[in-house]
């Protein structure tokens, strides 16, 4: 069994991106369990709450289609953000906002070893010497090409 943190962007990419959203869908049928966090649904539903409110419905509706299970912090996921923004600001990665740190703290804080997010923020993220070390970090197509391996 792999578990897979989806943050925001992937999220949002499959709400608008039909590639997306069937790429998940294989994931799921793979074996893969999906994961996000309280975190990441509460960015979501600030971003979508100045547009329609279907939106925040697809939301659901995607979440509840993918059977993504929620994780929210606990007492742990404290310790391993203070240790993750150490780790990040020795590496001068200031790029990376307190809210991507507090989802990567969450996946890592539950057990989670794959953060799959947009390419763009993969890239950087991947960029950061040692950070395979707290938690991979994949895009879209990285997770599809790990299971393609499986």
């Amino acid at each position: 069994m792999v578990s897979l943190f989806l943050d925001y962007c992937t999220l949002n990419d499959a709400l608008r991106d039909a590639s997306t959203l069937a790429k998940l869908r294989y994931l799921n049928k793979e074996g893969a369990v999906l994961f996000t966090s309280t975190t990441v649904v509460g960015e979501a539903m600030e971003m979508m709450s100045e547009g329609p409110k279907e939106g925040q419905y697809m939301l659901v509706d995607l979440l509840r289609d993918l059977q993504v299970k929620f994780l929210h912090p606990k007492r742990e996921w404290v310790g391993v953000l203070v240790k993750l923004d150490l780790f990040l600001d020795e590496r001068s990665a200031s790029f990376v906002p307190a809210s991507e740190r507090a989802h990567l703290a969450t996946a890592i804080a539950n057990g989670i070893g794959i953060y799959v997010t947009s390419t763009p923020e993969a890239r950087a993220l991947t960029g950061i010497k040692g950070m395979d070390v707290h938690i991979k970090v994949l895009d879209m197509e990285g997770a599809v090409h790990l299971f393609k391996k499986i």
